[in-house]
């Protein structure tokens, strides 16, 4: 079709100014290199059907970034101060709790001073229902960099569904 790359072209420069963005910020947004995409916006190079699917798969991914792995609870001031999730673990490595946060070292001290778990710890040999403090109880925390809400909240809920019957949450995974 003749106008089909005109119109990709245009979608390039309207995603352009859509975004507020120079030639090298639009490529890395969408995943291409920079000579390419001035190409592409001044018509020297046209834009075929595959380089528009590849550029609005990166467009619309969002990143997930690993901050800590099993780091030890009395290290959790290392965390980083931006929105995650964060998992809670016990000494035997098993994850007592699953959390979403827009400032992850705030949250994961939060959690671990004011969050008890509801039933208790099941591994008790009198098999009381006291509810413990988290921090009773935790030993490991691993945090991921997620700055999308929505993801967030997403894999929050994603992971509490797959691991349901160790978490002590309440929140049993509720997809947005």
């Amino acid at each position: 079709m003749p106008g089909r790359k005109a119109k990709y072209r245009e979608f390039l420069h309207t995603l352009k100014d859509v975004t507020g963005t120079n030639v090298g910020q639009l490529a890395k947004l969408i995943g291409k290199k920079p000579s390419n995409v001035s190409d592409y916006l001044s018509g020297a190079k046209s834009v075929k059907k595959l380089a528009m699917r590849s550029a609005i798969r990166h467009l619309s991914e969002w990143s997930v970034i690993e901050d800590v792995t099993m780091l030890p609870i009395d290290q959790r001031n290392s965390v980083c101060q931006h929105p995650g999730i964060y998992f809670i673990y016990d000494s035997a490595g098993n994850c007592v709790y699953i959390g979403k946060a827009s400032n992850l070292r705030t949250e994961v001290g939060a959690r671990l001073t004011t969050k008890k778990l509801r039933h208790g710890i099941w591994r008790d040999p009198k098999i009381k229902l006291t509810r413990y403090p988290i921090l009773d109880v935790a030993a490991f925390v691993t945090t991921f960099r997620v700055d999308s809400p929505r993801l967030r909240h997403n894999m929050e809920a994603l992971f509490l569904v797959t691991v349901i019957n160790q978490t002590q949450n309440a929140n049993k995974g509720k997809f947005k």
